[in-house]
């Protein structure tokens, strides 16, 4: 038997009322449809207020996007205010870092200078080509001396603690020995002086 093919999926908003309004206009006064269900003036009806919900979706749309503009504008122009201020601050504290924070403003930390460890960033695990193995990747701590990393892993979903899997000075390293395809739970951290900072975010893969 064949029936009728609706056409709706991925119709704008337009079309959707361009097409409603020609199944109207065809089937009113259709001798093969006396008595549409929907009737057609209910169909009508709710025509011109899908049309009029679009207008006012316009109007808002438009309202919005000059409400945007206007806070990177005004955004813009704080930041230029900070940045001035900044540097009044710079030459008014003549390299006096507790005046420098009596401002409110941070001490920028001098080239070279060590900060404290934080947590390696973009951690990615991808299972490897051989049975058992994972591969890890991480952005490089910057500026925080002499380091190195630690991965830990464990069965994905399991109760057990974190194991440490291996430890290098580079920013990838390939965990091997693991189960052949088994889906593991695994973070990077950097060490420096035997101390360990904070970790990556934790990201579940299988193994090769």
């Amino acid at each position: 038997m064949v029936k009728v093919k609706l056409g709706l999926k991925n119709l704008s908003v337009l079309k959707k009322i361009t097409k409603a309004n020609a199944i109207v206009n065809q089937m009113t006064g259709n001798p093969n449809f006396t008595n549409p269900n929907p009737s057609l003036a209910n169909m009508s009806a709710k025509i011109s207020e899908l049309e009029s919900a679009k207008v006012q979706t316009e109007v808002i749309k438009k309202q919005y996007h000059t409400q945007v503009n206007l806070q990177k504008k005004v955004q813009t122009e704080l930041d230029s205010m900070i940045k001035q201020l900044a540097s009044y601050v710079n030459n008014a504290s003549t390299g006096d870092s507790k005046k420098i924070l009596s401002s409110g403003f941070a001490v920028a930390a001098k080239p070279g200078m060590v900060r404290e460890l934080y947590p390696p960033e973009d951690f990615i695990a991808k299972t490897g080509d051989e049975e058992g193995e994972v591969n890890l990747s991480w952005k490089k701590l910057r500026r925080v001396g002499n380091h190195t990393y630690h991965a830990f892993g464990r069965k994905y979903g399991s109760q057990e603690k974190f194991k440490l899997l291996a430890g290098t000075d580079q920013k990838k390293v390939a965990i091997k020995g693991l189960e052949s395809s088994g889906k593991y739970e695994l973070y990077v951290l950097g060490v420096k002086e035997n101390v360990p900072g904070p970790p990556s975010e934790t990201v579940v893969v299988k193994a090769g």
